[in-house]
């Protein structure tokens, strides 16, 4: 399975704004076969993270994510987009179990 966390720095006051329009993308990634694994937001610091993952390889994971990024109806999602992002950080991620058990 390959993970990607995707973190992002949301110009202030502006979290629910971009939440909202966040949302309208989340069906179209999963019809791509890309889940939303979890999302939160730190009001305090303008941050909005969240994981998403795919079944595949992590090359299976950057073939999708290709084409779901070149898709129509990703585009018509961000034709509406009011840029509130302003630093992305993107990476993939692997399972830790420190729990001792």
């Amino acid at each position: 399975m390959a993970t990607q966390l995707r973190r992002y720095q949301i110009e202030e006051d502006r979290i629910d704004e971009f939440v909202d329009w966040f949302q309208r993308l989340v069906p179209i990634r999963a019809s791509y076969g890309l889940s939303l694994d979890w999302a939160y937001i730190d009001r305090q610091n303008n941050l909005f993270a969240w994981s998403t993952s795919n079944e595949g390889s992590q090359d299976e994971f950057k073939r999708i994510e290709d084409i779901y990024n070149a898709s129509p109806e990703r585009a018509l999602v961000f034709k509406d987009y009011q840029k509130q992002v302003e630093k992305m950080t993107v990476s993939f991620v692997e399972p830790l179990d420190i729990s001792g058990k």
